[in-house]
């Protein structure tokens, strides 16, 4: 008797622990809100990390993981969750302040999703969130939106700034005019302010001897307005030879073509 009794113990309250997981758990609104995870589970599941983008616009054209045009695919890509309670992810997508589900990843090694957003109209503003559900369905935060996305914000990609010429001063103070070979001071470089609508600012390359010796923009120029820009260049050797280039980005960071190197200083 005192066997039966114990194991008719043992059987409700197996079924009660089953009957608590199977149900009453968080569940996902359409909107994303969480409506309230349940008390039973002792630890949520951790909110995905590594969450970022990279986009490609309707003719194929990559650009940086940062504020920009899209009208094409947007690759989103995070850490797998090494939580493992974690059973599946969900992808938020936010236009123009309203958030929505737009997918759930059955699969937790997952770590990428494309969302292809050509067919939104031009000047909605775009973000993205994951979160991650586990066990009893419950989930975890919300991660950080990634940068905002402004479909359609910029028309052509900004032209070559025009007028892009030098002066330089040599180490005694002596100015001499564009052409002249010496230049092992200071070089003054100047151009004509871009009339390109959606211009944010512009990059100075600096080539010594042919190669980019900084593998990068010399400086960036963030204020549209300012057309000038001054190089010390006393620390080459003798025979280098400099040249300067300059292009223009917009406002979606899109970068132009560099102008001609044309302005060669042999120090």
């Amino acid at each position: 008797m005192k066997k039966i009794s114990i194991l008719f113990i043992l059987t409700v309250a197996l079924s009660f622990l089953l009957t608590s997981c199977g149900g009453g758990g968080g569940s996902v609104s359409e909107d994303g809100d969480n409506d309230g995870g349940p008390a039973y589970c002792l630890a949520l599941p951790q909110t995905p990390t590594g969450f970022s983008y990279a986009h490609a616009d309707a003719a194929g054209n990559d650009a940086p993981p940062l504020d920009g045009e899209i009208d094409g695919d947007v690759v989103l890509t995070w850490n797998e969750n090494i939580n493992g309670d974690t059973d599946y992810y969900g992808i938020f997508r936010t236009v123009n302040g309203e958030r929505a589900l737009i997918l759930t990843i059955s699969q937790p090694t997952t770590t990428i999703y494309t969302d292809h957003i050509a067919s939104l109209t031009d000047g909605d503003e775009v973000t993205y969130q994951i979160n991650a559900y586990g066990i009893c369905n419950a989930y975890s935060g919300y991660s950080t939106p990634i940068s905002i996305l402004t479909k359609g914000s910029c028309a052509a990609i900004p032209l070559v700034p025009t007028g892009f010429t030098y002066t330089h001063t040599d180490r005694y103070g002596n100015t001499s005019p564009p052409g002249y070979a010496e230049a092992d001071g200071d070089v003054g470089l100047g151009w004509d302010e871009s009339t390109d609508a959606d211009i944010n600012g512009y990059y100075i390359y600096r080539y010594v001897n042919g190669v980019n010796d900084l593998a990068a923009p010399l400086v960036e120029i963030a204020e549209p307005a300012t057309v000038s820009y001054t190089d010390n260049i006393s620390s080459y050797l003798g025979s280098d030879e400099v040249t300067y280039t300059i292009t223009a980005y917009d406002d979606c960071l899109r970068e132009g073509t560099e102008s001609a190197a044309t302005l060669i200083i042999n120090k």
